[in-house]
């Protein structure tokens, strides 16, 4: 893959994510894609990776996200992320994290997530 395809990878990421589209972030991942944050264990393939997903959408149901900046070197993309949303008494809140991303054949094959999760407890607790 080249860097724009790479960059359009994770825009998809974003657009997906942000529209709760579980299906649409499925199509994204290796079927034996890895996952890993400071907020759950090593999700092991996608399914797992979903369902972590799908917990952070019922967590925080508002949350949208925007990549600020994205590096891409080969078959790697460093992306770095903010979120924002209202926690559950229309706080507004926003976390900044990021993500590196290794592909494979088109495909993103595993995912590792630098991220505070005092933070993200904090807000999500309100919810």
């Amino acid at each position: 893959m080249g860097k724009d395809e790479t960059r359009s990878l994770v825009a998809a990421v974003v657009e997906a994510y942000n529209a709760k589209d579980l299906e649409g972030l499925r199509d994204l991942y290796h079927h034996d894609a890895t996952y890993w944050s400071a907020l759950t264990d090593l999700c092991e393939g996608r399914d797992a990776i979903l369902t972590h997903v799908q917990e952070l959408f019922a967590a925080l149901p508002d949350e949208r996200m925007r990549a600020k900046v994205v590096v891409v070197e080969g078959e790697t993309a460093v992306a770095e992320f903010e979120s924002s949303g209202c926690d559950a008494d229309g706080v507004e809140y926003r976390i900044e994290f990021t993500e590196v991303f290794k592909l494979a054949d088109g495909l993103i094959d595993s995912v590792t997530v630098y991220i505070d999760p005092e933070t993200v407890e904090n807000i999500a607790s309100n919810h």
